[in-house]
C-alpha cells in the first residue's frame, strides 16, 4: 500500500506490478511500467533510435562507451527507452495503455545505433566537471564521510563554481539519462546551485535529480533552498508537485526493482497548496505528507540512530520546527545524502512527460554536521 496524508488526512492506494515489453526492440533495460497504479520496474524494449513498426513506440537515448570514436557493430550503448502509448488519465492506464521507460544498453551486433551523444541526453556535459571520464567527484574533492575526520569538509556554500565537480550524480552513477536541462554553480543564481528538472520525480519507483555526497554515522543535512517558477523567480512553481529539498537514500536502490528506500524533505507547489512535503519510501511504497507553507526556506533531515527527523523553519517561521519523524531500521551506516528535486507537472503517480515543467529549483547551501540528540536538529 501508499499512503498520502495532507495536513493529517490519510489516503491509500492499493499497489501491482506488471512486467512489460514491446517488439521488434534493441534497447533492453529496467524502466517504469504505468499499466497499474503501481509504478513498478519492469522490462522495457526499444528502439536506440526511431519508433516501432506497430502501435507501440520505444525511444532510446544513451552514449556510446567506446574508447574510440567510432561506433563499431559491438559497442555498448546505455539508453533511456520508454514506450509512449498511454491514455490521459493522470493515475493509471489502461490495460491496453502502457506507459514506461527504462534505462538500458544495446546489444546487438549490427543492427541498433548506441545512441544520441553525451551533450544531447544531458548526461555528461562539461559543466558539471568530474573526474577525466565526466563521471564522479574530482580527485580534490571530499565528497565521502565514513565518520572519521571532520563532517564539515562536505559543505557546500555554492560560491564557487568548480565545487559542482565535488557532487556524486545519481544519473552518472547508475547509468541513467540526467533528468534535467541545466545545472550550474553561482551563474544562473549568484552564490547558488541552480537546477532546471525535467520532468521526474521522486516517489515510489520513480526518480528525478540528485546531487549527493556519501555519508556515515548519525548526522544532520541543513539546505537552504527555494522552488519557484520560471516566469517569475517571486512566485512558486504553477503545476503541481514541483519542488526541491533534501533526500538521504540507501545506496542499494538502484540495484534491484522494487527496492527504492529513502526520505526526502522538499518545498515548492505540491498537489493542491505550496508547502513542504515528507516522504518515506520502503521498497518502493512511498508514504508522504504535505503542509502548507513558503516555497522557500531551511530544511532539515537527522539521523540519529534508526530515527529520521524532519524539520523545517521556511521563511517567515522564527525557529525550527519538527515536522516528521520516521523510523527507518533498514538503512545501512553509509547513505547518500544531498540535493533533489521533482517535476510531476501534474496530480498523478507519474510525471506528465509532455509538459514542460515550471521550476526553478536553487540552493544557497548544503550544510553536514555531526548530532548526537534530538534536540540537536532544532538547534541554531
Amino acid at each position: 500500500m501508499s499512503a498520502v496524508a495532507y495536513q493529517g488526512k490519510l489516503l491509500t492506494a492499493s499497489l501491482g506490478l506488471i512486467l512489460l515489453a514491446t517488439t521488434g526492440g534493441c534497447d533492453h533495460g529496467w524502466g517504469h511500467d504505468f499499466d497499474s497504479s503501481r509504478a513498478s520496474r519492469g522490462f522495457g524494449h526499444g528502439f536506440g533510435h526511431g519508433d516501432d513498426d506497430d502501435d507501440s513506440s520505444g525511444h532510446g537515448y544513451g552514449h556510446d562507451d567506446d574508447d574510440d570514436d567510432d561506433d563499431d557493430d559491438k559497442s555498448h550503448g546505455h539508453g533511456h527507452g520508454h514506450v509512449d502509448h498511454h491514455d490521459d488519465d493522470d493515475r493509471r492506464d489502461d490495460d491496453d495503455g502502457h506507459h514506461g521507460h527504462g534505462d538500458g544498453y544495446d546489444d546487438d551486433d549490427a543492427y541498433c545505433d548506441a545512441g544520441d551523444d553525451d551533450d544531447e541526453d544531458g548526461g555528461k556535459d562539461d559543466e558539471a566537471g568530474g573526474d577525466d571520464d565526466g563521471k564522479g567527484p574530482g580527485e580534490d574533492c571530499v565528497s565521502i564521510f565514513d565518520g572519521d575526520g571532520d563532517i564539515g569538509e562536505l559543505n557546500d556554500e555554492f560560491d564557487d563554481a568548480s565545487t559542482l565537480s565535488c557532487w556524486f550524480r545519481n544519473d552518472e552513477e547508475e547509468g541513467t539519462p540526467a533528468e534535467f536541462s541545466t545545472v550550474d554553480i553561482d551563474a544562473s543564481t549568484q552564490d547558488h546551485l541552480t537546477l532546471f528538472p525535467t520532468p521526474s520525480g521522486w516517489f515510489r519507483d520513480q526518480d528525478g535529480p540528485f546531487f549527493y555526497k556519501q555519508v556515515a554515522g548519525d548526522f544532520m543535512v541543513e539546505v537552504q533552498v527555494e522552488a519557484t517558477s520560471l516566469d517569475d523567480f517571486s512566485q512558486p512553481p504553477s503545476l503541481p508537485f514541483s519542488s526541491a529539498g533534501i533526500l538521504v537514500r540507501d545506496p542499494a536502490s538502484s540495484t534491484l526493482p522494487n527496492n527504492e528506500n529513502w526520505v526526502m524533505y522538499d518545498v515548492g507547489r505540491q498537489q493542491v497548496f505550496v508547502g513542504t512535503e515528507g516522504k518515506t519510501t520502503v521498497q518502493s511504497d512511498s508514504d508522504l505528507i504535505l503542509q502548507e507553507g513558503p516555497n522557500s526556506g531551511r530544511l532539515r533531515i537527522c539521523r540519529i540512530g534508526t530515527t529520521v527527523i524532519l524539520a523545517r523553519r521556511l521563511a517567515g517561521e522564527l525557529e525550527f520546527t519538527e515536522r516528521h519523524v520516521f523510523d527507518r531500521p533498514d538503512f545501512p551506516d553509509l547513505l547518500q545524502v544531498g540535493m533533489c528535486a521533482t517535476a510531476f507537472n501534474v496530480n498523478g503517480v507519474r510525471p506528465d512527460l509532455t509538459i514542460e515543467p515550471d521550476l526553478r529549483a536553487a540552493w544557497d547551501y548544503v550544510r553536514y554536521s555531526s548530532i548526537e540528540t534530538e534536540a540537536d536538529c532544532l538547534a541554531e
